[in-house]
Formats: C-alpha cells, sequence, structure tokens
C-alpha cells in the first residue's frame, strides 16, 4: 500500500510539472510576436546604415542562438537577452521548450528543388570546458545546434568550421569562413546559416519570364528577370502596402510578399510592422484573382550582428567586462561571444510542383518591381523562417540579361 501511494505521489509530481512547463497556445503565439518583435528591430537597425542593401536573415534562427546562450548566461547577460526578444517572464524551461517546438532541426527538402533551412552552431577556445548540464540542455531542446571545441589559433581551423557547414547543409553551403575571420583572440564563435532554396506549389511558367526595370529606392534603376503568373491568392491591402501570400511546395510554409504602395517606402513598412499587427494583418487576408510580377532572386547576406545586437540592448554577451556565462562553463572567466556571423542565402525561380495555366484576362496586377519585403513563414505557428528586404533582387550580375 505504502509503495502504491509513493507512486502515485510521484506520478502526480510528474504531471504537475509537465502542466507547469507547457506552453499555452497563447502563450507560444506570445512568443512568436516577441520574435517577430526582435526581427523588426534588427532589421529596422541594420537597415540605419545598410538602406540601398539586400538584407537577409532568420528571426527564429537568430533568435535560437540567443536563448542558446541565455541557458549559459546569468544576470544582466540573461536578463539582456530574454528582455530582447521579449522572453522575461518565461521559465527557462519554458522558452527552450518553446524553441524546441519552433525551430525545425531538419530542412525542408522536395527533390532537390527545394532546401529551407536554418543551423546554427557555438564555437568554443580549447580551455573552456562545457557544464555537462548545460551540454545536456542544449542536447535536448536545441537538437540542430552544435557546441564544438576547436583551437582558434590552428590555421585548420576555418576548415573544420566550413566542413560543419558543409556537412549540416547538405553541401548547399561550401564555405563561410576564411583565415582572417578567426584569431587567437576569438573566444566564442557564434554561427548561423539560413539557406531558402524556393520551390513553389504551383510553377510560374518559365517562357513568361523577361526583362525589365527594377526601380532603386535611390531613384536609380537595375535590370531584372521577371516572372509571371496568375492565381487565386490571399490578398491583403492597406494605406501602406499590398500583401501577398504564396504557397511554397512544402504545405507548412508559405511567402508573404509586402509592397509599398505609391510614395510608401520599405521604412513606412517597417515603422507599422510588428507582431501583434502582423498576426492581425495575417487573419484579414482573403482570395482574389491576381497576375503576380515577380523578380528571381539568388542573393547573400552575410555580416556580424554584434553592432546591431548592442545597439538593441543585447550588448553584454558580446563584451568581454559584462558577459557572464557562469551556468555555460566549469570556469566562465573572461568568457565572452568574440565573434558572430550571419550567412543566408535566398534563391527564388520559376519552379513549382503543379503546372498552372496562364490566364491573360486577369486585370488586378501586384508587380513588384520595387523594393519590397518578403517573409516565409510556418502557417502553423506564424514564425518566420526568414526575413528579407529586397532593395535589388539582382546586385550582382548573376544571370545575363540581353
Amino acid at each position: 500500500m505504502m509503495l502504491l501511494k509513493r507512486f502515485l505521489v510521484f506520478v502526480y509530481i510528474l504531471l504537475f510539472t509537465f502542466a507547469l512547463n507547457r506552453l499555452s497556445y497563447a502563450d507560444e503565439n506570445q512568443m512568436i510576436k516577441g520574435n517577430i518583435d526582435f526581427g523588426i528591430k534588427l532589421m529596422n537597425e541594420v537597415r540605419n546604415h545598410e538602406f540601398d542593401n539586400n538584407v537577409i536573415f532568420s528571426p527564429i534562427g537568430l533568435g535560437q542562438s540567443l536563448s542558446v546562450l541565455a541557458n549559459g548566461a546569468v544576470g544582466s547577460t540573461l536578463d539582456q537577452i530574454n528582455l530582447v526578444q521579449e522572453l522575461n517572464g518565461y521559465s527557462e524551461s519554458e522558452i527552450n521548450s518553446f524553441w524546441k517546438k519552433t525551430v525545425n532541426p531538419k530542412p525542408y527538402e522536395l527533390d532537390k528543388k527545394m532546401f529551407i533551412f536554418t543551423r546554427s552552431s557555438l564555437w568554443v577556445q580549447n580551455g573552456f570546458t562545457f557544464n555537462p548540464e548545460y551540454m545536456k540542455t542544449i542536447n535536448s531542446f536545441y537538437p540542430g545546434f552544435d557546441l564544438t571545441y576547436v583551437n582558434f589559433s590552428d590555421k585548420y581551423t576555418p576548415s573544420a568550421i566550413n566542413d560543419w557547414a558543409k556537412t549540416s547543409t547538405n553541401h548547399q553551403v561550401k564555405s563561410i569562413v576564411s583565415k582572417k575571420d578567426v584569431s587567437k583572440d576569438t573566444v566564442l564563435y557564434l554561427i548561423n546559416i539560413t539557406y531558402a532554396k524556393i520551390a513553389w506549389k504551383n510553377e510560374f511558367q518559365k517562357d513568361l519570364t523577361k526583362k525589365g526595370t527594377f526601380y532603386l529606392s535611390n531613384g536609380q534603376t537595375a535590370k531584372a528577370l521577371y516572372m509571371k503568373t496568375t492565381g487565386d491568392f490571399d490578398y491583403y491591402e492597406n494605406n501602406i502596402f499590398q500583401a501577398v501570400k504564396v504557397d511554397l511546395a512544402n504545405p507548412d510554409l508559405e511567402a508573404v510578399f509586402f509592397l509599398p504602395k505609391g510614395t510608401k517606402t520599405l521604412m513606412n513598412i517597417y515603422k507599422n510592422m510588428n507582431g501583434e499587427n502582423y498576426f492581425e494583418w495575417s487573419s484579414k487576408f482573403k482570395k482574389k484573382r491576381l497576375m503576380l510580377v515577380v523578380p528571381k532572386m539568388d542573393l547573400e547576406y552575410k555580416t556580424s550582428f554584434i553592432p546591431e545586437f548592442k545597439s538593441i540592448g543585447v550588448g553584454a554577451p558580446f563584451d568581454q567586462s559584462y558577459a557572464d556565462f557562469k551556468n555555460m562553463f566549469k570556469v566562465s572567466n573572461f568568457a565572452f561571444v568574440s565573434n558572430e556571423l550571419s550567412d543566408s542565402f535566398l534563391k527564388i525561380d520559376e519552379y513549382g510542383v503543379n503546372k498552372t495555366p496562364f490566364d491573360k484576362n486577369v486585370r488586378d496586377v501586384v508587380d513588384f518591381n520595387h523594393p519590397f519585403v518578403m517573409v516565409i513563414v510556418n502557417k502553423k505557428t506564424n514564425a518566420w523562417l526568414l526575413l528579407a528586404s529586397i532593395e535589388n533582387p539582382h546586385p550582382y550580375e548573376w544571370f545575363d540579361i540581353l
């Protein structure tokens, strides 16, 4: 009888603990909204000094990476990471559970035509030793995140990092660092790779792709190759932008395009965009018969976000004088994230799973012939896998326009 009572008490405690750590649907939505807010803050900060450049990154990829750091942080280092993502008020276990559910460790793939993923890693100088409990937590809740010891003074370390990039991305990404990107002074190196090779649910017919003009923010023009398609799309507009949702080949994903109206600009869109508004806008889309004119793209955006992280309020992890990773290492003296790299790729062409006839009689046209915003969204959660500001879809002459 005593054994039965003890067993029932154990089961009760287990169920109670599970209930405490289980996030409600409302909590998950709120955390997604916080991550969208984080992405918009970061985008605005980058655009302060890269106004005319394409900017591409993964809000959930970078957010997850910061939360991996948070698991080993204490004091203001921890507070800043959680505050910038609006995760303050949630327990560590709730945050970890959220990321495990939100970030898919496996890529979204389709017959080598679609490959969408975000992968991250933390590279640590030999001499630091991870706390076993920290490693256990990361391995349990962040299965796509890699923790690796290296000697940054070793000339072969860049090759080791590039080998990780190749292996973890199924050879889609060949190289992300060179010898100049690491030094003997490197302590912790945080890396995020986001790769989006798009395949649509419905194709854009190749024979309809034509050259055209793209109107840049600075008043100049650029070349572009424009794809065309027609169909019934989810559509929404207000006095600032037109927005269209386009289904990808994977039924869980969609691309959402935001095109400024009239004299409005990307700045006007971002000024009004946040997690709360996105959820509201998303509920207002209605089916509409449209012709879409979208430029082909093959873009890469590579940068370190450390200056921008500091500007939006999360500077402590990247400052040797303030970083406190007491829970990450057995001895954490002088541990800080000295280097951070984000490398993001966006590739868009005509390929789609289903062949669709082109209806030349469609009168309502949405022509993406000037700067626009593109988001790749998980339809089930509204999480943003990728956020892109497209200022010039054809900056590097990557294809010939006759």
